[in-house]
């Protein structure tokens, strides 16, 4: 079951996937220098098949490689991947997932 479909989705605009509104707590960690850093926390707040939005007071830096772990617990769903950086704020970080990932079989469901 995919869990696109109990959330909001938003408009598609120019992005290749519609993106849904989700509140999830995230662990992640970079994996850029081949030294482990320790884990960090945030929450995503939108999630596609491409990638997601994560909320936190410590976003890694842009182009820099992080592994996630997921936990969409309403859904009892749980997603670990590895993504790149591609942009951050104040607020977080976006992030795209990369063709190296552990498990993402929910998010190419839909």
């Amino acid at each position: 079951m995919s869990f696109f479909v109990r959330g909001e989705s938003r408009r598609k605009s120019q992005r290749t996937f519609e993106r849904l509104d989700v509140l999830a707590p995230v662990t992640f960690r970079s994996l850029s220098g081949g030294i482990l850093q320790p884990h960090s926390h945030g929450v995503v707040i939108d999630i596609a098949p491409d990638g997601i939005f994560v909320q936190t007071r410590t976003p890694p830096p842009t182009d820099e490689w992080v592994g996630v772990d997921i936990d969409l617990i309403q859904l009892h769903e749980h997603i670990k991947a590895i993504g790149k950086i591609v942009r951050h704020t104040k607020n977080g970080f976006a992030m795209k997932f990369g063709s190296r990932y552990v498990r993402l079989a929910s998010v190419q469901s839909f």
